[in-house]
This record gives structure tokens, sequence and C-alpha cells, in this order.
């Protein structure tokens, strides 16, 4: 959030997007970090609250960006376990739709190893969640 917070002082975005659901039945991850943002309250802060993994954070927040009038550019902030998981979901979608993408990590604080173990296993799981999530998009632009 402050890396985010941070980027958005220094280059005023149009809007930003917090993507994720609960699992637990709380509050969706989206609605946390909205309530966690601590920067600038002049742009729009959009909430996506459906997306249940990284694949549908992509193809979710695509629906938003369109919607946003001029958008060229994507700025995707994320930790650094998530990134290359990241970079495979967000970047061929978004250029296949004429947005240019850039990605900023956090490295604080350093993963821990079952963190670690977690992300490489879902490496296995990525194409296939990146096949349901482009049937939401599919889905989306039909209806």
């Amino acid at each position: 959030m402050r890396r985010a917070e941070a980027l958005a002082a220094e280059e005023p975005p149009r809007a930003v997007i917090f993507t994720g659901w609960s699992s637990n039945g709380g509050p969706p991850e989206a609605e946390q970090m909205a309530a966690e943002w601590r920067g600038r309250r002049d742009i729009a802060l959009i909430r996506e609250p459906r997306a249940v993994n990284t694949a549908e954070n992509a193809v979710r927040s695509l629906e938003l960006v369109r919607e946003l009038e001029g958008a060229s550019e994507v700025v995707l902030v994320c930790s650094i376990r998530h990134f290359p998981r990241v970079r495979f979901l967000f970047n061929r979608l978004y250029r296949s739709h004429g947005y240019v993408t850039r990605y900023h990590w956090v490295t604080r604080p350093l993963p821990s190893l079952p963190l670690v173990w977690h992300e490489l296993k879902s490496i296995t799981r990525m194409v296939r969640d990146r096949r349901r999530a482009l049937r939401l998009l599919e889905d989306a632009e039909q209806g």
C-alpha cells in the first residue's frame, strides 16, 4: 500500500483499483486495501471485490480499466513474491487490449519460505487459472 501511495503522489493516476475477494466471509481484500489507503483522495479509488485469484484480478480489473476514459497505461504494484505470476497474467492480456503495463514490487518484508513455496506451487495453476478467467471476460463481452 505504501509503495502504491508513493507512486500516486509522484505521478497522479486516473484511478487506483483494489481487487480481491474474501475467502473467510469477512470484508473482501479490495475493501480492506481501500480502507488502508492513506494516499491521494483526489482520484477515484475503485474496489473490485469478486476476483478470487490473480488471473481474475487481471480480468476483472481490465473491465474497470476499459471504463476509464483515456487510460493507456496500467501500473501494477505487488509483492516481489507475486511478481512472476502478476506479470504472466497481466502482461499479454493488457497489451492485447492496447494498454502498456509497468510493474513495481515491494521486497519488504521478505517472504517466508512457506510463502515462497506457495508461489512455486501456484505456477502449475497459472495457465488453467488464466483460461478460466478469460472465459469470464468473454462472457462479460458477450453478455
